[in-house]
């Protein structure tokens, strides 16, 4: 009877220890909320928007005295778990976006 109650203590103990799993998280960029975004209007300074947003992603001439602003995030989450000798699985999941604005002369002329 010892036997057999050392070994389920045994097995129960080693389980523990047979499981490993992971959980990671990765950002790049900044992520705009709505909120924020009902802040920038045409007319909306780029000093302002810069304030808000941060440094663009990119930015590209359209125009003469127009640019093109681009902000851009990705968020990746990985969950990993693997039961030693019997089975490993793996699920990523992103979310992205991308924001663009078009200013004209320092000021926003579209969102």
């Amino acid at each position: 009877m010892k036997t057999v109650t050392l070994a389920v203590a045994l097995a129960l103990t080693l389980t523990g220890c047979l499981i490993i799993s992971s959980d990671k998280t990765e950002t790049e960029g900044t992520e705009v909320g709505v909120e924020t975004l009902k802040q920038i209007v045409p007319g909306t300074s780029e000093e302002e928007v810069l304030t808000l947003l941060g440094p663009p992603t990119s930015r590209k001439p359209v125009s003469e005295g127009a640019e093109l602003l681009r902000w851009e995030y990705r968020r990746t989450r990985s969950q990993g778990t693997v039961v030693f000798l019997l089975f490993a699985g793996t699920c990523q999941t992103s979310e992205s976006g991308t924001i663009y604005v078009t200013m004209k002369d320092k000021q926003v002329e579209r969102i």
